[in-house]
């Protein structure tokens, strides 16, 4: 994944439940000195929250595809008022979705701004979660997907209870020999594949180390896909505790896209 020729717009998705209120903290490496392996001094570029948060993004409209086989809907700003999907609560911004006759209705907002560095930071009160939520918040490039890769900074599928990263790329980006050092969490696993001969699914796993978005041995566009070592980075926990943060910093003058969750 050559990050370095990237532009990427942020992306936030509901899929279906409950509230989802959020600030989003984006900051920039200044162009001074470093010092060892230092990234430098960031300097605060954006600040949305409330909102101020919707100026800074347009509202993806539609059926959903893979997601959910466009059984979710998704509504602009004035739709979403109306329905009660979209507001403020208590100074903090609410996105929601809400069961309609054949469909539910839901949000995605999708970046005005491209950027191709930086440290971002998500500060969540309450995400959904339980049977059929997918809550989700990432960089990428749809108009050259997945040529220009997906970074998926925090994500969160039915009742998951910590939180995952995921990359997305073309053939040729493999995880399985990074250093277990580096990183703390564990690997995804891909269970139950179908076998290409019988189509039944496979007995055996596989962790997810390939971030190519078509391997066979993984589930389709799962990616490599690393989930936190620490209970109530989403769920029922997370929402009790009253939420908590997200990190990215994508740098790549030093090749390294981390992610954090507290």
């Amino acid at each position: 994944l050559d990050s370095g020729s990237l532009l990427y717009h942020l992306l936030i998705t509901l899929l279906v439940l409950t509230s989802f209120t959020l600030g989003i903290f984006l900051a920039f490496r200044n162009n001074g000195l470093r010092i060892g392996r230092f990234t430098g001094d960031y300097v605060l570029r954006s600040y949305q929250t409330g909102r101020n948060l919707l100026d800074s993004y347009e509202f993806y409209t539609g059926k959903d595809s893979e997601g959910s086989g466009g059984y979710v809907t998704y509504v602009d700003e004035e739709v979403g008022r109306e329905l009660g999907v979209v507001g403020e609560r208590g100074g903090s911004l609410y996105l929601g979705s809400k069961m309609m006759n054949e469909s539910r209705a839901s949000v995605r907002l999708e970046g005005l701004q491209r950027y191709s560095n930086g440290l971002f930071l998500l500060r969540l009160l309450h995400a959904p979660t339980g049977c059929g939520s997918w809550p989700a918040w990432w960089l990428t490039d749809e108009s050259s997907w997945p040529a220009s890769g997906e970074i998926d900074i925090f994500e969160s599928v039915n009742s998951q209870t910590r939180a995952k990263t995921a990359l997305h790329t073309t053939e040729g980006c493999e995880m399985k020999g990074a250093p277990r050092g580096e990183f703390t969490g564990e690997w995804d696993t891909a269970i139950g594949i179908p076998d290409k001969k019988t189509g039944l699914p496979r007995e055996t796993s596989k962790l997810a180390t390939n971030c190519y978005v078509y391997d066979p041995d993984q589930w389709l566009n799962q990616g490599c896909v690393v989930q936190s070592d620490t209970e109530g980075t989403v769920g029922p926990g997370f929402n009790e505790k009253g939420g908590g943060m997200y990190a990215l910093e994508w740098d790549p003058g030093y090749g390294r896209i981390r992610t954090w969750a507290w």
